[in-house]
């Protein structure tokens, strides 16, 4: 059977079939094409939630790496000459490494999504805020019960270290949790 249809004001003929088994296969394919899209789309949301989960090692490396030179720093600061210079590079040479770390990890699950500054800032400022929060009121309590520059620094950094690897904790099980959903 074929229909007529009107497209464009102009009467065509439709030489699609309306029924048979030429139709049912039809709706077959599409349901098919329509699957194989939503799982695509499935596929690729999974390997961006897997390849933006940090490693377990890198909560605690880079706790390590904010207190070690906090430390350095106090138990270097009465000793003078060298040592100052050195515990002010220990930070950023500590972080480059587990950042160069992370993303040989990344790079051996075999996807790299690419996001910029902005937008990975913008996914995680609610964690960077509470971060420097309890920042803020350890050095803030610290203040108020007297304790001593040096103290206050390696207290702070190490609330802060704490606070960067609960963080990444949080994040790795947001992310098991949206990937436990999708499968």
């Amino acid at each position: 059977m074929v229909e007529s249809t009107w497209q464009d004001g102009n009467p065509q003929a439709d030489t699609r079939p309306t029924e048979g088994p030429e139709r049912s296969m039809t709706m077959y394919e599409d349901n098919a094409a329509a699957n194989a899209l939503r799982n695509i789309g499935a596929v690729k949301e999974r390997a961006r939630l897997k390849s933006s989960m940090s490693p377990a090692w890198y909560g605690p490396a880079a706790a390590a790496t904010v207190i070690v030179p906090a430390v350095g720093l106090a138990w270097g600061s009465g000793r003078g000459g060298l040592w100052v210079p050195v515990t002010l590079l220990l930070p950023f040479v500590g972080m480059g490494a587990i950042v160069a770390l992370a993303r040989t990890a990344r790079r051996m699950t075999g996807v790299m999504v690419a996001a910029s500054v902005s937008e990975r800032l913008r996914r995680r400022w609610i964690a960077l805020l509470a971060v420097l929060g309890a920042g803020a009121v350890t050095w803030g309590l610290c203040a108020q019960f007297g304790i001593r520059a040096a103290g206050t620094r390696v207290t702070v950094f190490v609330v802060l270290g704490i606070g960067v690897w609960v963080a990444c904790a949080v994040r790795n099980a947001g992310i098991r949790q949206r990937l436990r959903e999708l499968a």
